[in-house]
């Protein structure tokens, strides 16, 4: 959230804040007194909110100004910067940062729960094909790891690690871990996905398992080319939604000072765009496959236990209208926030401004069902979004390390305004579920050896970097 300490001084400093802090009871109390899960309007919250609006709105003006001068001092006079500077201008709220050092790996600050990841998801228009990749760096060479497939005709697929998903960090010049490599070739514009070794073929495990199921050799490579501009969270956000959340939760200065940290220590910035590449299964022949789907890089501190629980909605439609919707509750700021934004066929993007959405009515006893119903605003246009879920497609992480915390990757199918179809996923996320610990967690995968009949040499499944191209400058 951008430039928290002067929103904090001047929410201090209003003459309202005084009263509002004498009077107000826990926003989230019921008729007993007692506080709930999820904060809800209390005393003076239009006001709260109307007043968080209007700092929130100059605090983002602020930035987004301080990143548009920073770009134009990157772009030599004359040079008819317009799409170039959309695409040059630093994400992440850094606007002394040019794109090229951003989509680098990021040193990890000196904290335990320092966070590197990049996301990537893709699905097929024509048949049930997906991919989902994350590889998240963590301190101490450990690296959180997704890899979910599933090529339609064939099965579904899973790393053998999964449900677990620490493995060893194998790489500071790209992401590399458990056989996945996720490597920028060219800030904003292309990614090389590439998997070499074995997968456990599904359906795929909730719970960890000594038996190693049926294992595959699986190979694909991917060069991932976005279609949109880049959604910064920390820039382009709409500050309504910030403001409502703040209001909702009881005002004192130790508050505002966990805001405030907690929008320092933390970015993150998505991209739509296509995959095109193939895919070699043992025992079937080669496929060549283009999806659609959306990157995300998250760096700073990511501490999960900070998170108790959260929704979010990935999707992308017929008509060329992509999204992204997440209610999110974390106990120590915002216990209700709604956030996500839509990207237009016409290459416009806007932030969510409302939504009607509330994580008490979407799965909160942990039973996630086949239909969820969602509206939000966003650009001045209404989207009412239904979501279908695929019981066979539903595959689970959780952190071998604590044991708890467990995240669901639900392939859905959607439609928009009961007119536009679209396809994506939902994702969940408990803190309190309880998974397994599991015995010595990020060392237990091992590399595979990889078959004579390989197509990938040891060259081309290092980094770039690696093998002598010359890094960006």
């Amino acid at each position: 959230m951008p430039d928290l300490l002067s929103l904090l001084l001047a929410v201090l400093c209003l003459s309202l804040a005084g009263l509002l802090l004498r009077s107000q009871r826990c926003p989230a109390a019921g008729p007993g007194g007692s506080c709930r899960r999820y904060s809800v309007p209390g005393c003076g919250f239009q006001l709260k909110k109307w007043a968080m609006r209007g700092v929130l709105s100059l605090a983002f003006r602020r930035r987004r100004r301080e990143r548009g001068a920073a770009t134009a001092r990157r772009e030599p006079l004359g040079s008819g910067a317009g799409e170039e500077a959309a695409f040059s201008a630093a994400p992440g709220g850094q606007p002394g940062c040019g794109a090229e050092e951003l989509e680098r790996p990021q040193e990890l600050v000196c904290d335990a729960h320092a966070l590197d990841s990049v996301y990537f998801t893709g699905f097929t228009e024509i048949d049930n094909t997906f991919l989902i990749t994350r590889l998240g760096r963590r301190p101490n060479g450990l690296c959180e790891m997704w890899l979910f497939l599933r090529v339609d005709g064939i099965g579904e697929f899973e790393h053998p690690v999964h449900p677990d998903m620490m493995v060893s960090d194998e790489s500071e010049k790209c992401w590399h871990g458990g056989g996945l490599m996720i490597e920028c070739l060219e800030p904003h514009r292309c990614w090389k996905i590439q998997f070499n070794g074995q997968l456990r073929k599904g359906p795929y495990r909730h719970q960890w398992n000594e038996e190693e199921g049926e294992l595959v050799h699986v190979k694909f490579s991917f060069h991932w080319t976005s279609f949109s501009d880049i959604f910064d969270f920390n820039l382009d956000s709409h500050p309504k939604v910030f403001a409502h959340a703040i209001a909702l939760e009881k005002w004192s200065p130790e508050f505002f000072q966990r805001v405030k940290k907690d929008g320092e220590q933390h970015s993150r910035y998505e991209q739509w765009g296509q995959s095109l590449g193939e895919i070699e299964i043992e025992g079937h022949e080669k496929k060549e496959v283009s999806m659609r789907g959306v990157r995300s890089h998250s760096y700073g501190i990511r501490n999960w236990a900070e998170i108790y629980r959260y929704v979010m909605i990935l999707m992308h439609c017929e008509d060329g209208t992509s999204a992204h919707f997440t209610i999110i509750c974390v106990p120590a700021t915002t216990t209700h926030l709604t956030v996500g934004y839509i990207l237009f066929p016409n290459g416009k993007k806007a932030g969510i401004d409302w939504s009607n959405a509330s994580l008490a009515e979407i799965a909160d006893d942990g039973i996630i069902r086949d239909l969820y119903q969602v509206s939000f605003t966003a650009g001045g246009q209404f989207f009412e979004v239904r979501a279908k879920l695929d019981k066979q497609a539903h595959p689970v992480v959780y952190n071998g390390l604590t044991g708890t915390g467990v995240f669901h990757e639900c392939i859905a199918d959607f439609q928009v305004n009961r007119t536009v179809p679209g396809w994506g996923l939902v994702e969940f996320y408990y803190r309190d579920a309880v998974g397994q610990l599991i015995p010595n967690s990020g060392s237990r995968w091992k590399k595979p050896s990889i078959p004579a009949s390989s197509q990938f040499t040891e060259e081309h499944f290092q980094c770039t970097s690696d093998v002598g191209a010359k890094e960006p400058s």
